[in-house]
């Protein structure tokens, strides 16, 4: 096909492409409607409150309440209330507080909510306290010590070592009550927790008295509503394990006859007599009333010995209104 045909074909269909893409009645600018504003889409919040209790029913002071999942929380005051905003009705509470089981419980419809934590005895050596509060053992900056009850068994405790003036033993603690001379009457076995405090912030409240440190022991309690009674018992038998030998009395006499011949001298003792040899009288005195007798002292004295301990515990604890 020649070339200028094949241009002149094509120009006409160009056109046609052109009209088809002009808009048909389209209307002008200006009489399009002016829509002006905007879509506001918003989502319903409610507000759940209430109280965090211990276990005897006293408020506590700065329990941590969150909604689960998020990073909105709310912090208990000093009547153990809180008051948090939530998205969702179907929500679930998180409450933590230092020393108490972390408890889950759902937000529920808007009505005042009372949540009960329970004492974590499980996780008490994660709990520190210091001075007038308590802190969680990562969260600890000071010179702070957490001792097993094992660790007071055979060994007192020093925080300070030892010096020769006044004396080295630290300030105990029990219970919040300051105690001297030690605690050997404190059994073991009623231990619960003990912390050490060695550095000057810690026990500073103490004043002079923490010079050689603060042993902080706290003693097991019961809990209410439960009653428990325990009963530790054992029985044994003592015995040395090595004995020293003795001399029988024949031998104590030939040593003594040796000794004296080793210094140039002829034998001679008042039980013994004075012959060859050391001789073993049948009586000791003239009148024949006091036998001679061959006995070890040391076995005498190291016998097998019965040991027993009986150890009786009732536990019960009870909420006193005035």
């Amino acid at each position: 096909m020649d070339n200028r045909n094949y241009f002149t074909m094509a120009i006409p269909a160009l056109l046609l492409g052109v009209a088809y893409l002009q808009p048909i009645n389209a209307a002008p600018a200006e009489d399009l409607p002016n829509v002006t504003g905007r879509m506001t889409i918003t989502q319903q919040t409610f507000t759940v409150s209430g109280v965090v209790t211990d276990t005897n029913g006293e408020p506590i002071i700065g329990a941590n309440v969150i909604e689960k999942g998020t990073t909105n929380g709310a912090v208990t005051d000093f009547d153990g209330k809180f008051s948090l905003s939530l998205q969702n009705k179907q929500s679930i509470l998180v409450v933590t507080y230092i020393g108490y089981n972390t408890k889950e419980i759902p937000a529920g419809n808007g009505s005042p909510l009372t949540i009960q934590l329970q004492d974590d005895t499980q996780n008490l050596d994660e709990v520190i306290v210091v001075g007038y509060s308590v802190q969680k053992k990562k969260d600890l900056t000071g010179a702070v010590s957490v001792l097993e009850v094992g660790d007071l068994k055979d060994t007192p405790v020093r925080v300070r070592g030892f010096s020769t003036i006044r004396n080295n033993d630290p300030l105990y603690i029990i219970d919040g009550v300051p105690v001297e001379g030690g605690i050997n009457f404190l059994n073991p076995n009623d231990i619960e927790s003990m912390q050490v405090l060695k550095d000057a912030s810690s026990a500073s409240i103490y004043g002079a008295r923490a010079a050689n440190g603060v042993v902080i022991i706290s003693t097991k309690k019961g809990k209410e509503g439960t009653f428990r009674v325990n009963l530790d018992a054992y029985v044994g038998v003592q015995t040395s394990a090595k004995q020293m030998r003795m001399l029988n009395a024949q031998e104590y006499g030939d040593l003594l006859w040796q000794a004296q011949r080793n210094d140039g001298k002829s034998p001679v003792s008042d039980v013994y007599g004075s012959g060859e040899t050391a001789v073993i009288p049948e009586f000791l005195d003239a009148d024949h009333r006091l036998p001679s007798g061959d006995v070890d002292w040391v076995d005498e004295i190291m016998q097998k010995a019965m040991v027993q301990s009986w150890r009786k515990q009732i536990k019960l604890a009870a909420t006193c209104s005035p």
